[in-house]
């Protein structure tokens, strides 16, 4: 299942950590990386990052598939980590082939009450092993519950460079027709909410930019929606503005409203890299309100 500040905080190229872990309320479950990005490590680097589960409930059993460019990293080892998931599990897969990581795990059979929270569910350890960039693709992912049934969720992908990349800046962001975005008012079935984004590289290279949402709804599950895809050139002045529309269909009229999404680039328009995240709750009935803690009524990058 599937990560802009209204000032995008600009960060020195070799600060730079790339973002795809979707900030979300906690009624919406998240398997994610942490680290999810690596910059300008050289040839022969160490890392590590960790398989993360957060804000679920019940959790009995769980599936990743992580997959990478086999020509610019390998792996060196998969540890199970079950300080909170576990202390007992099932191994039921644990793959570790060239650009793919498959794990499978389970809390033994016959357990009836999963586990809440979250935690670090497994640690994967990588060696660079040539220059690039690639996606640390958290994909095919599954939560489920003692009963076998799906927990929805957000899964969120990480990336690895150690090339030059591009430096966004959302300039300006906002809903069309009136209303600063997240600032919806869902009224009727089919209310149409077109959210635009202006955004400046100033960085030293252009690359391709377009924007991914989720929308997600206690009641209803999530669907996604996506901007075209635009090339924006380097140091600036020009700017690109990136709209989406969503569309609120008859379920989705009442309740609130979980949106969370990324801004993503390319340097080939073919393999796309999460670069900040931001969040937004929508209280049904013409209605906004912030989840606990955080803050709603801007866009966030991490």
């Amino acid at each position: 299942m599937r990560k802009i500040n209204g000032l995008l905080l600009l960060i020195p190229l070799l600060a730079l950590a790339f973002v795809s872990m979707p900030v979300k309320s906690p009624e919406v479950a998240t398997m994610s990386l942490d680290p999810a990005g690596f910059v300008g490590l050289a040839v022969n680097t160490p890392f590590s990052t960790n398989v993360m589960i957060s804000d679920v409930t019940n959790l009995a059993g769980y599936e990743f598939k992580l997959s990478y460019d086999s020509s610019l990293l390998h792996v060196t080892g998969i540890t199970i980590v079950t300080d909170w998931f576990g202390p007992d599990v099932s191994i039921w897969k644990q793959t570790n082939v060239a650009g793919l990581v498959w794990l499978i795990v389970t809390l033994p059979l016959g357990t009836v009450v999963g586990v809440d929270g979250g935690g670090i569910v497994a640690t994967i350890d990588f060696v660079v092993d040539a220059e690039g960039l690639t996606l640390l693709d958290l994909h095919d992912t599954l939560l489920g519950n003692p009963w076998a049934e799906p927990i929805i969720h957000h899964a969120a992908d990480g990336a690895f460079a150690n090339v030059p990349l591009p430096i966004l800046w959302i300039k300006d962001k906002g809903a069309q027709g009136g209303g600063m975005w997240p600032e919806w008012h869902v009224a009727a079935p089919g209310t149409l909410q077109i959210l635009y984004a202006r955004i400046v590289n100033t960085g030293d290279m252009g690359c391709y930019i377009k924007v991914a949402v989720n929308v997600y709804s206690p009641m209803a599950g999530g669907f996604p929606v996506e901007t075209n895809t635009a090339w924006i050139d380097p140091k600036g002045p020009q700017e690109v503005t990136q709209t989406v529309t969503v569309e609120f269909t008859n379920t989705w009229t009442e309740g609130v409203y979980y949106v969370s999404g990324t801004i993503l680039f390319s340097l080939d328009g073919s393999l796309w890299v999460p670069y900040s995240a931001f969040e937004a709750v929508i209280g049904g009935r013409g209605t906004t309100r912030d989840v606990p803690g955080n803050d709603a009524t801007k866009f966030k990058t991490h």
